[in-house]
């Protein structure tokens, strides 16, 4: 199942992918998240984040009350006019849910930076996998959506 998703933040790419990759504002991401548990890896531009979340709606006779998801995004070398491209993967510890794709962050308008999501999920469940992709859909789609409102909340504190 294709994901898409486009999220708009009120800084330059720089500064976006920079917040994006910081230890400070993942840790609140987690934290806003509803996590658990959360643990957050950081190489350069390339971050893992492992948080036990409550599972979503109607996927818990499914998966159990909570699924661990490890969400790793690498951002490249920023482009002549600041645009950055990236590889992103979201898992489900201990299941066969997966997605793949890429995120384009590129100048939009003055200070203003867009960033385009687009991935395939995919659920290795027989009988119900397409069932289970139906219920992770919205459930990454809002997460990207928080992670937007959180970001633009996180830059206009520090603007």
């Amino acid at each position: 199942m294709e994901i898409v998703s486009r999220q708009v933040y009120n800084a330059d790419p720089r500064t976006v992918v920079t917040m994006l990759c910081e230890r400070p504002f993942l840790e609140e991401l987690c934290r806003r998240s509803g996590a658990s548990r959360s643990s957050i890896e950081i190489a350069g531009t390339t971050t893992r984040v492992s948080r036990t979340l409550p599972a979503p709606d109607g996927a818990a006779r499914f998966v159990g009350p909570t699924v661990d998801v490890v969400e790793t995004v690498a951002w490249g070398d920023p482009e002549p006019d600041g645009s950055r491209h990236g590889v992103l993967e979201f898992q489900m510890d201990g299941l066969p849910i997966r997605l793949e794709g890429t995120a384009v962050a590129r100048p939009e308008a003055a200070a203003t930076t867009l960033i385009d999501y687009r991935g395939d999920l995919t659920v290795r469940i027989p009988l119900v996998g397409r069932q289970v992709e139906n219920m992770a859909a919205p459930a990454i789609t809002d997460a990207l959506a928080a992670q937007e409102r959180i970001g633009n909340e996180w830059l206009a504190a520090r603007g």
